[in-house]
């Protein structure tokens, strides 16, 4: 997916939003804003959204000198996560439809996210509200039947993660899968709210299947710049999952068969997957 006009705006918002919350020195906040907004002039619309909030978010972690700028946003995220597990379990127990339950219940998850939403914007009602309409609305975007047979026949199953906090509703669908078959990749150094290594640790899924760090500090898996061994990894799984906006915003193009579980939060996004803001999908693509 290629930048558009209308991410620029979204960009230069996010990078107030960022130097904001990142300091309260107006000489550093002049300085960093003066230098993401050099940044953001020179980004070729070719590349994806995604790649421009990396390059924002580089800049905070140079000039305040901090290697994990959503520290307290990450708490949040699992302190919410790991709250909802055992109901979120008790759900997919409960259904007849156990792993149909349990993908939805992983959309659902997506919706936290420090990336898109400020703080007084993910809570543990709005999480509930989300979780609540996965399981009773139709989807706009619904592959799952497709998913769910590709599921039964792969041996090599790879979901590529998204958000702390969300990554405990994957391990309820994670749960639900083979898994001698799955391995779940994060991201290979803190970035926004993301799921690194250690995060996984504190969900439990390192306990229960493969995880693999990306090696890049990026908000979506890129292939161009990730561990080569992750990108041989990615096009030689039999079925690739991908969470979120910002994967779907570096994967969609990608020459081959993906399915993405998200919560549209942009209207660039929404135009592209042929949806409306605040839909969940599962959407697959196959360029």
């Amino acid at each position: 997916m290629k930048t558009s006009l209308e991410c620029i705006s979204c960009k230069v918002r996010q990078a107030i939003d960022v130097v904001r919350r990142a300091t309260d020195d107006e000489e550093i906040q002049e300085r960093a804003i003066r230098e993401m907004l050099a940044l953001i002039s020179e980004v070729p619309f070719s590349r994806p959204p995604v790649a421009v909030r990396r390059d924002v978010e580089a800049v905070v972690k140079k000039i305040l000198d901090v290697e994990d700028a959503y520290i307290e946003h990450k708490r949040i995220s699992n302190q919410i996560g790991k709250k909802l597990y055992p109901e979120l379990k008790k759900i997919v127990a409960d259904s007849p439809t156990p792993l149909r339950t349990a993908l939805n219940l992983s959309v659902a998850g997506n919706i936290i996210d420090f990336g898109m939403f400020r703080m007084d914007e993910v809570n543990e009602e709005r999480v509930r509200e989300l979780v609540e309409r996965s399981l009773s609305q139709p989807f706009a975007v619904d592959d799952s039947g497709l998913l769910m047979e590709k599921i039964e026949k792969s041996d090599k199953i790879w979901l590529i993660a998204d958000n702390t906090g969300e990554l405990f509703f994957d391990r309820v669908l994670v749960e639900e899968l083979p898994a001698d078959r799955v391995t779940v990749v994060v991201r290979g150094a803190p970035i926004l709210n993301d799921a690194t290594v250690a995060d996984a640790e504190e969900t439990g899924l390192t306990g229960i299947v493969n995880v693999i760090a990306d090696g890049y500090d990026s908000p979506a898996l890129m292939l161009d710049y990730c561990d080569p061994k992750v990108r041989d990894g990615f096009f030689e799984a039999d079925l690739v999952i991908s969470k979120g906006q910002g994967n779907y915003e570096a994967l969609s193009h990608v020459e081959r068969e993906i399915f993405f579980l998200l919560m549209v939060k942009c209207e660039v996004v929404a135009q592209d997957i042929s949806a409306n803001l605040g839909d969940i999908v599962i959407k697959r693509c196959d360029d």
